[in-house]
């Protein structure tokens, strides 16, 4: 198909998208659901546990559903923060050196990290967050935070059109990678 103006008829079916709970326990949900392809943004005051919140939901989505999450955290490294904090989510609040917690982590965990050389710009983020869904399966991608990346904006354009600009390109790429529909940059 190409082109932007479709008929019903041309367009393909667009399955409805699951919503998965929250789970405590196998029975305790929270009342609060999680689609693939959606986009939050988590904001609050520094030092609030925001990358607390969304390691747990991560740890939740791969333990009950078997998700894979992939991390692209600038200020946790993935070889002691986040496998502590992975360990002791998994040993329930025990921080050991289970080797079942760490073939967890292996398998349900991928880690997006610039080299010294790479500028961890929007468009290398999006790059490497593409990978981590075709490559490796990631049903999620926490970006953690935001601004820790490299925002190379034009000078003509404003923070708030950049800010825009990049929750399009991030919600069509999410968009794209969950339905196969074509994105249209």
């Amino acid at each position: 198909m190409v082109g932007v103006v479709y008929s019903r008829d041309e367009l393909p079916p667009i399955p409805e998208p699951q919503a998965f709970s929250l789970r405590y326990t196998d029975n305790e949900f929270i009342p609060y659901k999680i689609r693939k392809g959606d986009f939050w943004v988590i904001t609050g005051i520094p030092s609030h546990r925001k990358s607390s919140f969304l390691n747990d939901i991560a740890c939740r989505m791969a333990s009950h559903y078997g998700w894979r999450v992939a991390f692209a955290s600038f200020e946790q490294t993935p070889q002691t923060e986040h496998r502590r904090n992975l360990r002791s989510w998994f040993n329930q609040g025990v921080n050991t050196g289970n080797k079942n917690a760490d073939m967890w982590i292996n398998e349900h965990f991928r880690f997006i990290i610039p080299s010294e050389d790479d500028d961890a710009s929007l468009e290398w983020v999006l790059s490497r967050c593409a990978m981590c869904v075709t490559q490796h399966g990631c049903d999620m991608i926490i970006i953690d935070p935001w601004n820790e990346m490299d925002h190379c904006r034009n000078y003509k354009e404003s923070i708030t059109e950049y800010v825009g600009n990049a929750i399009k390109s991030f919600k069509r790429m999410a968009n794209s990678v969950t339905t196969g529909w074509p994105s249209t940059s």
